[in-house]
């Protein structure tokens, strides 16, 4: 009864033992003719590296030009549609709950709701800035898009440049690339700082170029 105990505790020793984290992902396995479980491992090392880097998660590289006027817009948007949802039951009210009244603040209340969600869709893709790129601790090289959410709020989100695809045919007007899990999204290439950067991201704009 004695062995296994012991065998059970030299395996716990080497699975336990982590491996030494200093800015980089480290995996170190080193075994000389000792028998480990009744098998026998031969001299070998196995060495898989990778640093993991924050360099240029600061750096903006694109900055939108309507960014302040949309979130003005969008607030004002959505002050109204309060404003209206709130007015039409005093409306109604007024009216002594009437079938005019009824229809009048159904219709006011519709307007605002509608024109709110429309201004929402129609602006959702904008962009307002970009910063990186950077590669994180997988080596996935990505960047930080910074977009206006419906309450006219600053959503941050990284997206990956494998994730960018070209537009193709969409019902959206404000529409630049396409990405797997944020949808469409409006970047004015013309303000794009990084022109490098840009051509990796929509390399059909190189293309298109060459065949002017």
């Amino acid at each position: 009864m004695l062995t296994p105990r012991l065998r059970c505790s030299t395996v716990v020793t080497v699975l336990g033992r982590s491996p030494p984290a200093v800015g980089s992902i480290r995996l170190d396995f080193h075994r000389g003719s000792r028998r480990l479980l009744g098998g026998s491992v031969s001299n070998t090392r196995v060495t898989a590296t990778h640093e993991v880097t924050d360099e240029g998660r600061d750096r903006v590289v694109y900055e939108g030009a309507f960014g302040s006027s949309l979130r003005k817009v969008k607030s004002l948007s959505l002050v109204s549609c309060g404003m209206t949802c709130l007015g039409s039951p005093g409306l109604i009210f007024l009216g002594e709950g009437s079938p005019t009244a009824w229809a009048m603040g159904g219709l006011i209340m519709s307007f605002g709701v509608l024109t709110t969600s429309a201004l929402h869709w129609f602006s959702k893709p904008y962009v307002l800035s970009i910063r990186g790129p950077w590669k994180d601790s997988l080596g996935v090289e990505k960047m930080e898009v910074e977009k206006l959410n419906f309450w006219a709020r600053r959503q941050v989100f990284s997206l990956a440049l494998s994730e960018i695809r070209e537009p193709g045919d969409t019902a959206r007007p404000l529409t630049t690339v396409r990405t797997i899990d944020r949808g469409a999204l409006y970047i004015d290439t013309e303000l794009f700082r990084d022109q490098q950067l840009l051509l990796r991201m929509m390399p059909w704009l190189e293309k298109s170029s060459g065949n002017e």
